[in-house]
């Protein structure tokens, strides 16, 4: 569950902000038709830092998959190495994904501009508008409830895109050394970091709007989307808290607390991880991808035996040879 729980939160968040990029989508192509290239520019800045963020979980996560189903994962049966080799190329796609990544800064240098002319950011992108204060939020007592709390996680994300941002703002300003050396040489990895927090924010803050704001009248899927977005915020603050304690936002014992609150979130994912992994699946998965460990079915052995027998390896014509010199080799064994 601690390696393949955080797996099924990240399925879902990519697929509530991919459905949100897909209006966004349709609102840029109506306005396009119009005249008007309002939302090109959100397009821009989402699509490059959301398929540099995505396209490396989702590689990461294939393999993760791969190792943790043991032999059974490197056979070609359990159609995991196929699928890494046809996704393996996707994080190259439209470039390298350190490029993908420098192209959110662009859209932000122009949201911050705004702001400092007395327009504050509106919608999503408000935590722009308080980014000092954001910076300097102190945390005098945390517990357990704090990390089990989305807003509170929402908020942890925030101040660590926040700091990310007014670092490498900061570091631009230099005008003794030209943009570009700076954006692909000093400060790269700054960039890729920056893109990378800000991003996981939004997708945290785009699914939870999604999950609240949509048309989904069972309030048990609506606490189970909820349980998912609290553990894809766990797993970020596990993998890279390290700004929060130096803003002072975490204090001493916060690593355990986050630890505490994912084993609990997973307890509670665990009787419902079934049902939601089948929720995004249906017929075409086991149709298109032949898998003997991974149909719905779990009819592991009777899958491994059908696709023996249709092997093209138990259809050729047998060679003249195979009579005359192996098979009296093999003594009394029947074939």
């Amino acid at each position: 569950m601690h390696k393949l729980g955080p797996l099924v939160a990240d399925m879902y968040v990519m697929q509530l902000v991919g459905n949100q990029m897909l209006k966004y989508r349709d609102t840029m192509n109506e306005e396009v038709q119009r005249g008007k290239f309002k939302t090109l520019n959100l397009m821009h800045h989402f699509t490059s830092g959301l398929k540099s963020l995505f396209s490396q979980t989702t590689y990461d996560g294939i393999e993760l998959i791969r190792i943790n189903c043991g032999g059974a994962g490197y056979s070609a049966w359990s159609y995991l190495p196929a699928l890494y080799d046809k996704y393996s190329p996707v994080p190259v796609y439209e470039g390298d994904n350190t490029v993908m990544a420098q192209q959110t800064l662009s859209y932000i240098e122009k949201k911050i501009v705004k702001i400092q002319k007395g327009v504050p950011a509106k919608g999503i992108f408000a935590y722009l508008n308080n980014i000092e204060r954001l910076c300097t939020e102190v945390n005098q007592g945390l517990t357990i409830e704090n990390f089990t709390d989305i807003k509170f996680l929402q908020k942890a994300l925030s101040v660590r895109a926040a700091f990310m941002v007014r670092d490498v703002l900061t570091k631009l300003k230099d005008k003794s050394i030209k943009k570009k050396i700076k954006v692909n040489d000093l400060y790269a990895q700054d960039l890729l970091l920056m893109s990378k927090f800000h991003h996981t924010y939004m997708s945290l803050t785009i699914f939870h709007l999604s999950a609240t704001n949509s048309v989904i009248k069972d309030p048990k899927i609506a606490e189970h989307l909820e349980l998912l977005g609290k553990i894809y915020a766990l797993k970020q603050l596990q993998l890279d808290s390290g700004i929060l304690y130096e803003t002072g936002f975490f204090k001493n014992g916060a690593r355990h607390l986050i630890g505490e609150a994912m084993q609990k979130c997973l307890l509670q994912l665990r009787p419902q991880i079934i049902s939601l992994v089948e929720l995004e699946t249906d017929e075409l998965y086991d149709q298109s991808y032949l898998s003997a460990i991974g149909n719905k079915y779990g009819d592991i052995y009777e899958r491994q035996l059908e696709l023996a027998r249709g092997s093209r390896l138990n259809h050729p014509n047998v060679p003249e040879w195979w009579q005359k010199e192996v098979k009296p080799l093999m003594g009394t064994y029947k074939l």
